[in-house]
């Protein structure tokens, strides 16, 4: 797996293209070592995510797909949260905020901690910079935890942050219902 995580890095379009392919393909077989390659697996996914070619975007989000079915939901969960944090590519941000939405119920029925401590700073690091592509996806993911945590709790954790972040959160969850 690690060879084939670095072609996902490959500068070829084909070559890139065709280990997306395949990555999708091994993933249901390999299960148990997916997890191993995690760290150097889901950054270069995400790079593929956010790229300007649509088939490799195509076929990256594929392979996400295939990575969500066989990796734990909480180990997505903290990686996709920090790659989320820290990426400068607005179309994986975007990509991945969608499949943390998809994972939160299912984390926070049994680890709710584990999305206090991964998801709020990343949701609440979004919250300040919905702008554009990031808007609808930042409103997404604070009303998944509103729903879950509760909207007084979700708004009360802003507020721990500063009055700023309580605000920009407060105005995303009002636009989310409008």
């Amino acid at each position: 797996l690690n060879g084939l995580v670095a072609r996902l890095a490959d500068g070829n379009a084909k070559v890139n293209v065709q280990a997306l392919q395949v990555l999708s393909e091994v993933l249901g077989t390999v299960e148990a070592r997916a997890q191993l390659v995690m760290p150097s697996l889901l950054p270069a996914l995400a790079s593929n995510l956010g790229s300007t070619n649509q088939q490799i975007r195509s076929t990256a989000t594929t392979a996400m797909d295939a990575l969500v079915a066989v990796v734990p939901p909480g180990q997505l969960l903290q990686s996709s949260s920090h790659i989320v944090m820290h990426s400068s590519s607005v179309r994986s941000k975007v990509i991945l905020v969608e499949k943390l939405g998809g994972l939160l119920p299912q984390v926070y029925r049994y680890q709710p901690q584990l999305v206090v401590k991964q998801v709020l700073p990343t949701a609440f690091a979004l919250a300040q910079e919905a702008r554009g592509e990031l808007k609808p996806p930042a409103v997404q993911l604070l009303a998944i935890l509103a729903q879950l945590m509760g909207a007084p709790a979700l708004l009360g954790r802003a507020a721990g942050v500063n009055s700023v972040v309580e605000s920009q959160v407060r105005d995303l969850l009002l636009s989310g219902r409008a």
